[in-house]
């Protein structure tokens, strides 16, 4: 998925603005690894008031919501430099994205404060019976690399299991 977001670094711009011109495209289109450079070469401050300024939060949610890995892995960078709300917002992001592409979801969610990070997206609070079912069907099939995965596909499963109980 591709992105209007017209503040990023001048050179992948220029290229763009060519081919936009030559195409007759009027939008720049950016991918979610030029986000990402911009991150790194900018910080994450940065990115945030920038995709504020491009009214570009409702497309990077609905690009994490949707399972996407590449789009997931710049939850962690952009979290310590959002509002409150707007972490509220990647967070229920990252829970619709759970049963979808559970490896990158857990993955994205930021270490601090893991815990609390963890219960929201593994929170089967709002969601259909349904999304329940797939994400412990996901989560279930999971083989964890790392002790790091394992803690975090076993603290889902059972939040889960928990909350089916009451």
């Amino acid at each position: 998925m591709a992105v209007t977001f017209s503040v990023l670094a001048a050179s992948a711009l220029t290229v763009r603005e060519s081919r936009a011109q030559n195409s007759g495209l009027s939008a720049h289109f950016v991918q979610a690894s030029e986000i990402e450079q911009y991150i790194h070469r900018h910080g994450a401050r940065a990115a945030a008031e920038a995709l504020t300024k491009e009214n570009e939060w409702s497309r990077l949610r609905r690009a994490v919501a949707s399972g996407w890995g590449n789009w997931e892995k710049l939850v962690p960078e952009l979290m310590p430099a959002v509002s409150v709300h707007t972490g509220e917002s990647l967070l229920g992001a990252l829970n619709t994205a759970l049963p979808l592409n559970p490896h990158a979801t857990l993955e994205a969610v930021p270490p601090s404060a893991r815990e609390e990070y963890l219960a929201r997206v593994c929170s089967p609070v709002h969601q259909p019976e349904l999304w329940r079912h797939r994400t412990l069907r996901a989560l279930s099939s999971m083989h964890p690399a790392h002790a790091e995965e394992q803690e975090k596909v076993s603290f889902c499963l059972k939040s889960l299991k928990e909350a089916s109980e009451t």
